[in-house]
């Protein structure tokens, strides 16, 4: 028996996803929820839903300022986009726990002159982008999708790429 079945939670938890592990997720909506803070007192939270899933996620200060960063500071903006969580050991109060870690989702390459990106070498793990010299009047966006090492769907099989052992929160 896994202990922590016997503490349900409606808001996921790192245990819901395991060490090591990661997910990908879509953002179905944010909501500013009640509940009770550590102190014993009501406060407000937001709290992230997914497509798909029951769980919602209390969005803590690291994680909001990650998706800040990566969608700006509107929700209503986040909707509909994707996100990776994961875990990670943070120091808290004094003692090592196991958190959520919000991660960026990189894009696919473009091709790159017409050129599909190169399937896995036959060991599981890719091949490196050519160097890519580009004009000074490339766009940034441009020169994002042409330099990208890494493609999502191309995953290099390493623990945690979430190939079918998606939990269920």
């Amino acid at each position: 028996m896994n202990i922590d079945d016997c503490y349900p939670s409606k808001y996921l938890k790192a245990t819901d996803i395991g060490e090591n592990k990661e997910v990908t997720v879509t953002i179905a909506r944010v909501e500013i929820v009640p509940m009770k803070g550590d102190d014993g007192q009501s406060e407000t939270k937001p709290v992230m839903f997914f497509r798909g899933k029951q769980k919602g996620m209390t969005l803590n200060m690291t994680n909001k300022n990650t998706i800040k960063k990566l969608y700006g500071p509107l929700t209503e903006n986040w909707i509909g986009k994707s996100i990776r969580i994961g875990t990670s050991w943070v120091d808290s109060f004094g003692d090592q726990t196991l958190a959520l870690r919000v991660r960026p989702i990189m894009p696919s390459p473009a091709p790159i002159n017409g050129r599909e990106p190169m399937p896995p070498r036959s060991n599981g793990t890719q091949w490196k982008a050519p160097m890519v010299t580009l004009p000074a009047t490339s766009a940034p966006a441009q020169v994002a999708a042409e330099i990208s090492e890494y493609h999502e769907d191309q995953w290099d099989g390493q623990p945690g790429d979430d190939q079918g052992d998606d939990p269920a929160f």
